[in-house]
């Protein structure tokens, strides 16, 4: 039996991932650069976390699970490997004020969406042990 692909979860995670990515980009200020690259290295250990999980609970799924994995894994993945690549390159090249503002709404569409997965995932894995364990 394969995996059945719910994508809801995805798709509403994505658009409020945009609209807070927006925010962000239209709030982001230069003066607080230094904040900000320090948030951008948290979110990068953040995000190799929820990869680390992510590969932690494919290996060990019972079948039960899997579905879980299914429905919210591959946009936790996109979400935490995007916003990796998205916080390194806003560390290397934040070059003017524009482009830093860019590359944070960037960034915080990634991040989000991560957070939104990982909650999902936790959530379902909870239900399915649950309603299993019964």
């Amino acid at each position: 039996m394969g995996c059945k692909r719910i994508c809801n979860g995805c798709i509403v995670s994505a658009i409020v991932s945009l609209i807070l990515a927006i925010l962000a980009g239209v709030f982001y200020s230069p003066a607080v650069v230094t904040g900000i690259v320090a948030l951008l290295y948290t979110i990068i250990g953040l995000s190799a976390l929820f990869l680390i999980f992510l590969i932690v609970i494919i290996l060990s799924a019972k079948r039960s699970e899997n579905a879980c994995v299914c429905q919210n894994g591959t946009c936790l993945l996109i979400g935490s490997l995007g916003a990796i690549i998205s916080a390194a390159l806003t560390i290397a090249l934040a070059v003017s004020a524009t482009a830093t503002a860019v590359l944070i709404g960037i960034v915080a569409f990634f991040t989000v969406l991560a957070i939104i997965q990982f909650f999902l995932l936790i959530s379902c894995l909870i239900k399915t042990n649950c309603m299993y364990n019964d």
